[in-house]
């Protein structure tokens, strides 16, 4: 199919405005002959629509286990905020566990003096019991020998001395009695707080035990949704790259249907990928009537559709600029680039690298002026580009 030629210079000179990007439509001075897009290899729409219909049965499976995969990963955080209560839990328990030892190291000190306290009385209590036996036994043994010899006031003298010391050492063999009681209790209080002391501390290590395989199944889930993240990514670039298909498609099918530029309108892809920071303003002061997209330096810059480069140069006021003329009067304006990699007069297709975006000085930073005109007036390029989504 022939596309109409571009105006002639006679036919742009009245038309042109005195300001603004319009001085884009020079480059078509230099445009000679006829443009014919140079389409990709012919194909039959139904083929076309075939593989759209099995792209888009493609998202969907690809939607469906994305879905799945979202349903597993919130599952996993819920066992992962069951386990994290449940380590929680536990380390409460450690830490009441660990003062309850603590108490019981306080106590045991305590314990184990008075065991040992009770021990030296009752070592000198019983030092002093023996003192007594051995300096009051053989007194009484003496006495109760001279009581049949002596008078009755003797007697009565020994049987009260004898008397005195049975009381003496009753009360020593009492103390003694207490003394071994205390000693008693004291060592079953310090058996029974070792014991204590053993199971707590045997509670600790299970618990330590537990806390430990908790937080390896914790590591586990975490690597569990990492893995399900990276399918999930996976997953989203799978769809962008079947969204991006299918509108390539649509592309070519409207190309096959109309071979028209008007056709394409809602389907051209973007010239880059960045931050849209000026619109489409033709009533603003100054007036805006492209739109200044924000990128990174060096961003490559792509034809949003078949053409022929009817400019590739410097503008005043757009730096180095390529237009490129889409047939029935549309065109297309790319302006600030840094590197041109295409000549004029070259046909190019959609996608086509034209050069990369420089520094773009009303942004203040690296970027992209892109118009799209129809009979030398601007048009909005937001509503003949593809939704940012697609």
């Amino acid at each position: 199919m022939r596309i109409s030629e571009p105006p002639s210079a006679s036919m742009l000179l009245p038309v042109l405005p005195r300001y603004g990007v319009v001085l884009f439509v020079i480059g078509a001075l230099f445009f000679q002959g006829m443009l014919r897009p140079s389409l990709c290899q012919a194909t039959s729409a139904t083929e076309i629509k075939k593989n759209i219909s099995q792209e888009k049965q493609r998202a969907s499976a690809k939607k469906k286990a994305l879905r799945a995969l979202s349903t597993k990963e919130r599952s996993l955080f819920h066992n992962l905020a069951v386990i994290e209560d449940r380590v929680l839990a536990l380390e409460k328990q450690a830490d009441e566990q660990t003062r309850a030892l603590e108490a019981l190291s306080i106590q045991e000190v305590g314990l184990r003096k008075e065991y040992q306290k009770a021990s030296s009385r009752k070592e000198g209590l019983r030092k002093d019991a023996k003192d007594l036996l051995a300096t009051f036994w053989p007194v009484l043994l003496e006495k109760q020998a001279r009581m049949r010899f002596d008078s009755g006031e003797t007697w009565a003298r020994a049987d009260r001395e004898a008397t005195w010391l049975s009381i003496l050492y009753a009360e020593t063999g009492k103390k003694f009695a207490a003394v071994h009681e205390a000693e008693t209790q004291t060592r079953v209080a310090l058996e029974r707080l070792q014991k204590t002391r053993r199971e707590r501390e045997q509670k600790g290590r299970e618990l330590a035990t537990l806390q430990d395989d908790l937080l390896q199944q914790k590591l586990t889930f975490l690597k569990d949704v990492q893995k399900i993240r990276s399918q999930e990514l996976d997953l989203k670039e799978q769809l962008d790259s079947i969204a991006a298909t299918i509108s390539s498609l649509h592309y070519k099918l409207q190309i096959l249907d109309t071979h028209s530029f008007p056709k394409l309108k809602g389907y051209l892809p973007w010239p880059a990928k960045g931050r849209v920071v000026k619109g489409f303003r033709p009533q603003a002061t100054p007036p805006q009537r492209g739109i200044s997209l924000a990128l990174t330096p060096q961003h490559a810059v792509t034809a949003v559709s078949w053409g022929k480069v009817v400019h590739e140069g410097q503008l005043r006021g757009f730096g180095s600029v390529v237009i490129l003329y889409h047939g029935k009067d549309y065109y297309s304006l790319y302006a600030f680039l840094a590197t041109s990699r295409v000549h004029l007069g070259q046909k190019v297709e959609k996608g086509e690298t034209l050069g990369e975006c420089g520094f773009y000085p009303l942004i203040r930073t690296s970027g992209l002026y892109f118009e799209l005109r129809f009979h030398q007036k601007a048009i909005n390029p937001l509503q003949w580009l593809q939704s940012m989504g697609s």
